[in-house]
């Protein structure tokens, strides 16, 4: 499948509303590319999910990989102990599955909680590197 290439028009246009067009315009062709975008990198997650491969290898010499993303914490009880109480709220986050367990059935403490979560992803990048 080919995608025809976007070419951007250089010229600004001259009043608001088709500015906005063209944000528009910019948008949808943004959502096709990311959509796409997506669409590939599933064939090659599921290629290393499916046969648990390590990499991929390429002709060049080059090899496809994932590299996780690296987070690190903080221990709650060392951060408890060093700084103010005022300054806990923006310091502290918690781990939703375990408030979930702790919750239960109680639908209302759920919902409340439900309507002011925040939420992020984070998924695997693919990479390519010089063959091992």
């Amino acid at each position: 499948m080919k995608i025809k290439k976007y070419v951007q028009n250089i010229e600004t246009p001259d009043t608001y509303p088709e500015i906005w067009e063209e944000i528009q315009n910019i948008n949808n062709q943004l959502k096709i590319l990311e959509d796409r975008k997506k669409e590939l990198q599933g064939i090659i997650k599921f290629e290393f999910e499916s046969t648990q491969r390590e990499s991929i290898p390429f002709e060049d010499g080059k090899e496809l990989y994932q590299s996780g993303a690296m987070r690190a914490n903080y221990r709650v009880a060392d951060i408890l102990e060093n700084f103010p109480l005022e300054d806990l709220a923006d310091l502290l986050t918690v781990r939703k599955g375990q408030v979930d367990k702790k919750i239960g059935k109680n639908k209302e403490l759920k919902s409340f909680l439900e309507a002011r979560q925040e939420t992020y992803f984070v998924e695997p990048t693919l990479r390519l590197r010089k063959q091992k």
